[in-house]
């Protein structure tokens, strides 16, 4: 055994560089009777530390103890590893020729690679939130209503009482694109731009909009959209605020905030009506909101009644000629009936909030969780569509008014509100980010997981959070 442990010192007292000897401690010392695990995961972790296996992303180290294979090193995009594979390589083989690769070497080197996989991912976690906290916000000195598209760019449209051009009314004479990344304001020529509910195709190259009495489609590429081939959709002339995509059959739901109306097939542009008025749902309330859920061709809509202070959500799919089948049984929500629907873009977790709690729904099954409940003898208030959620919907955003200001009333610096971050999974408030005096009011996600605000009475301002 003693010659084993000298190969051992060997081969392994040279560091990345192949030229300048180290010395690991304790292997001169091994004596017969110390156990072999120990020798290999001492030198294991040697390796692992002199050749930059700490540099390896944690998902890769999970991957790594999954495999059940320690010493097979995977190649990983960006990190130069090849004399760490190499060596654990040779390691491998003098660890096998030494009789010592046994069940109880390989599980005490695949439970020490789990440890260093949770330290890795919880050192990243601690830089982005500090990366967070030290970023300072963006202000964009640009107005008008305000579009994120899925590439990342603030779509900034400014408005203009010129007559309506070919697809629906012409609100804004320019529009204008704010590279987040680099700051840069592109202004373009535009014939005509939407006026409500815009929403995009999942690749992002196409936006459907409405106006006053159409729905339309318009091509949309790196800042822009191509307002020469939009054309309108074939549907009855009713005002519609709100659309939402049935992506595996290729359709678009129109409607006002409360309820749909209609549903359009994409390819032939034709239109079907949804009728709500037999709905067992609107039996118990008033329609109060809806939305499409991403991926799927189903849709909530929710009912209120004001005298109970009841909110109820029900499940519906949208077949090919309007009409809504139930998948389910409705469910009283606890929150009050001015509850609202925020749907995450990736799918998967549903937020309604009021002006005094915000919670998840889970579109399955329609089980929610409480996140925020605020007492109704505080002034605080959840904010005017004063929530959104992460990209992958793991993280709940609700914006926090700590105060009910009248018109001529002036905040204090104890009074500024606040975002809160919630982890969706478990309900616990993870962060907050205070922001400044003003009032600040439709927090959105950049695809870069950065926030979106926009001033209450400003014309002009968008802030960026971190």
């Amino acid at each position: 055994m003693r010659t084993t442990i000298l190969a051992l010192t060997l081969l392994f007292s040279l560091t990345a560089n192949a030229t300048k000897p180290v010395c690991i401690p304790g292997f001169g010392a091994l004596s017969e009777g110390t156990d072999p695990a120990d020798v290999v995961s001492q030198t294991y972790k040697r390796l692992w530390d002199e050749l930059g296996g700490n540099r390896l992303p944690a998902d890769v180290i999970a991957a790594l103890v999954k495999s059940e294979k320690p010493f097979d090193i995977p190649e990983t995009e960006g990190k130069d590893l090849f004399l760490l594979r190499k060596r654990m390589k040779d390691f491998e083989t003098m660890v096998n020729d030494a009789g010592w690769n046994t069940p109880k070497t390989r599980e005490r080197l695949l439970s020490e690679l789990g440890t260093q996989a949770m330290s890795v991912e919880t050192a990243a976690e601690e830089q982005h939130v500090a990366v967070q906290r030290s970023a300072k916000p963006i202000e964009i000195e640009i107005g008008g209503n305000t579009i994120v598209a899925p590439d990342g760019k603030v779509l900034v449209l400014r408005k203009s009482d010129k007559a309506p051009r070919k697809v629906g009314a012409s609100i804004n004479e320019m529009d204008h694109s704010y590279d987040v990344m680099t700051g840069k304001v592109t202004t373009k020529k535009a014939g005509y731009q939407p006026v409500d509910g815009l929403i995009f195709s999942p690749d992002g190259k196409m936006a459907y909009f409405s106006t006053k009495d159409k729905v339309s489609q318009v091509p949309y590429a790196n800042g822009f959209f191509n307002w020469a081939k939009g054309k309108a959709l074939k549907g009855s002339k009713a005002s519609r605020e709100q659309l939402g995509l049935l992506t595996p059959t290729g359709r678009l739901v129109a409607g006002t905030e409360k309820h749909p109306r209609e549903v359009f097939n994409l390819k032939s542009g034709k239109a079907e009506t949804i009728d709500t008025s037999g709905l067992d749902l609107y039996k118990k309330g008033e329609p109060q909101s809806w939305t499409a859920l991403p991926g799927t061709d189903e849709i909530l809509l929710s009912a209120a009644n004001e005298e109970k202070g009841e909110l109820w959500v029900g499940k519906y799919t949208v077949g090919a000629a309007g009409e809504l089948t139930p998948v389910g049984a409705a469910k009283k929500i606890k929150i009050s009936e001015e509850g609202r629907f925020h749907a995450a873009p990736g799918g998967g977790t549903v937020l309604i909030t009021d002006y005094k709690n915000a919670l998840t729904l889970d579109p399955v099954t329609l089980d929610t969780r409480p996140l925020v409940k605020l007492r109704d003898n505080q002034n605080a208030t959840v904010g005017w569509d004063g929530a959104t959620l992460s990209p992958d919907g793991k993280t709940a955003y609700v914006l926090i008014d700590p105060v009910s200001l009248g018109r001529d009333d002036v905040r204090k610096t104890k009074d500024v509100m606040q975002i809160r971050h919630y982890d969706v999974a478990t309900g616990k408030e993870t962060n907050r980010t205070p922001l400044g005096l003003n009032a600040y009011y439709g927090p959105r996600m950049l695809p870069d997981g950065r926030l979106l605000l926009e001033i209450e009475k400003s014309d002009v301002k968008q802030i960026i959070y971190p």
